[in-house]
């Protein structure tokens, strides 16, 4: 091997040997660094794994309910709307304006 390949080698190994480290050391970080507040990790409790079967059965045998009111397709004519109203004014009585 003539040295300019020597050196290619050495500056790949040591490239790589860097890439390693930095890699380990982030994954080292997020291991040991917690984003949850103290505060928060202290009221957070863990769910039970365990279902209550005989609630769920009840919540599959309830009946379909359909309601009581009809919704207005987007497409009626605006004669079927309610009027909107209007406000109208009438100008106070006992106040003149002054010349």
């Amino acid at each position: 091997m003539n040295n300019k390949s020597k050196d290619l080698v050495i500056i790949l190994f040591l490239t790589f040997l860097a890439v390693i480290v930095w890699i380990g050391m982030g994954v080292y970080h997020n291991l040991n660094s917690s984003t949850i507040d103290e505060q928060l990790s202290i009221q957070v409790q863990p769910i039970s794994p365990t279902f209550d079967n005989s609630t769920i059965a009840q919540v599959k045998q309830r009946q379909a309910v359909d309601p009581l009111y009809d919704i207005e397709s987007a497409t009626s004519s605006s004669s079927s709307r309610a009027p909107v109203p209007t406000i109208t004014t009438s100008p106070e009585s006992g106040i003149t304006p002054s010349p």
